[in-house]
């Protein structure tokens, strides 16, 4: 009586099986070993997210520096009854403005156009940085503004309290941002 051969598809023939074990298995360590070794050697100075050359760029302590320095400022607005509006690219970044001494409130829109800013910039990006007790850094509020007049949306007018940070930054065209989705910048 024959019976057919199981069908073992998981165990190649006995000449398949030796010509897979002898074609290099011997040098998968080592071929993995060797791309290991490219791979790092390839990304040098550099992370996954930034390029960081490795000569002697002192990028990492001005960094800090500029931590410490904003952290300070914070800290300093706190204490004097007024707001850190860190502006991105100006030549003064960290500008430590009083609020009124009569508790009146100022809303984000209202320091946004008497600092001139928004002459300046034109299109910013905002947000309010809400200081507690919890988060150093503040928890972040979104300024948005109506992309048909350009004003802050109500919603979205913040009134500021005492050691909120207002972080500015140019806002990107509309242009840009498409652009940058097909074909990504230098920089980055």
């Amino acid at each position: 009586m024959n019976l057919p051969a199981p069908n073992n598809a998981a165990h190649p023939p006995a000449g398949v099986r030796s010509a897979l074990l002898t074609s290099g298995s011997e040098d998968r360590p080592a071929a993995r070993r060797a791309i290991l070794l490219a791979a790092l050697l390839g990304l040098g100075g550099c992370n996954l997210l930034e390029f960081r050359p490795l000569g002697g760029n002192n990028s990492l302590a001005s960094d800090t520096q500029a931590t410490e320095d904003l952290y300070r400022r914070l800290r300093e607005a706190q204490s004097q009854n007024a707001v850190l509006v860190q502006v991105i690219g100006d030549s003064t970044p960290l500008r430590v403005l009083p609020l009124p001494p009569d508790n009146r409130s100022i809303f984000v829109s209202q320091l946004l156009q008497q600092t001139g800013i928004l002459d300046k910039f034109g299109a910013v990006e905002v947000t309010v940085y809400r200081a507690t007790p919890g988060m150093p850094g503040g928890v972040p509020m979104e300024v948005r503004f109506n992309p048909k007049t350009g004003d802050i949306r109500p919603d979205c007018d913040y009134a500021l309290r005492p050691g909120d940070r207002i972080r500015v930054a140019e806002a990107d065209s509309a242009f840009e941002t498409f652009f940058d989705r097909f074909i990504p910048s230098a920089q980055g």
